[in-house]
């Protein structure tokens, strides 16, 4: 495992799937982890089982995009220069071309496109970043690459993702901070469960899944 040992690393989305278990492998690492979430008391739960130093910083991404740069603030004030984010947070939703809405659309392009923003914008300022560089990771979607039925507006907006830290990774660079997309595909998280309450047959639904994915989910 790679040491992280006293970076301080934002973790959005730590409440729950992918999130949590990047918080719990960063501080496994030695990072001093940064949870945000909009879940307090499922935020407590990953705090409950870090092994290392972190805190807690409630916030609803999604709602309160105002109120970012000031939580990265608080976070340098109260853990130090900050070394890393992963943005685990976001939205999916499976809709049909008959039944998109721009309301919708637009809530996924904020929380996955918008609020990366934001908080790329924030961890990178002079006055929060560690003098050493830094690492900021947004986690997108194979179905940004692969496409699948019902996930236009999903896949578009991971597309949009994959595309701006293309050119924030170029951008960045000379001042030694690095940006990187990585596209899970289908992981067994609670949005896995709420993908698959979508379907009649449950059962056939992970058949499905189960064997586009040779190694398992």
């Amino acid at each position: 495992m790679i040491d992280l040992s006293g970076r301080v690393i934002i973790v959005t989305g730590a409440s729950s799937g992918i999130g949590q278990s990047v918080a719990f492998y960063a501080s496994r690492a030695g990072a001093r982890v940064a949870l945000i979430g909009r879940d307090i008391n499922r935020l407590r739960e990953t705090y409950d089982s870090i092994q290392n130093e972190s805190r807690i910083f409630s916030l609803d991404l999604s709602k309160n995009i105002e109120n970012i740069s000031l939580t990265v603030e608080r976070i340098r004030d109260t853990m130090g220069p900050i070394w890393g984010l992963v943005h685990a947070a976001g939205h999916h939703l499976v809709s049909p071309l008959r039944n998109i809405e721009e309301s919708s659309f637009s809530n996924l392009i904020k929380i996955n496109v918008t609020v990366f923003f934001e908080l790329a914008k924030a961890v990178c300022h002079k006055k929060n970043i560690d003098d050493r560089g830094g690492s900021l990771v947004a986690i997108a979607s194979m179905a940004a690459v692969t496409g699948d039925v019902g996930l236009s507006q999903y896949g578009a907006a991971k597309g949009a993702l994959i595309s701006a830290v293309r050119s924030l990774a170029l951008e960045c660079a000379p001042r030694k901070i690095r940006f990187n997309c990585i596209s899970p595909a289908m992981v067994q998280t609670p949005m896995f469960q709420k993908l698959a309450a979508y379907y009649p047959d449950q059962q056939s639904f992970a058949h499905s899944f189960e064997a586009r994915h040779p190694l398992g989910l």
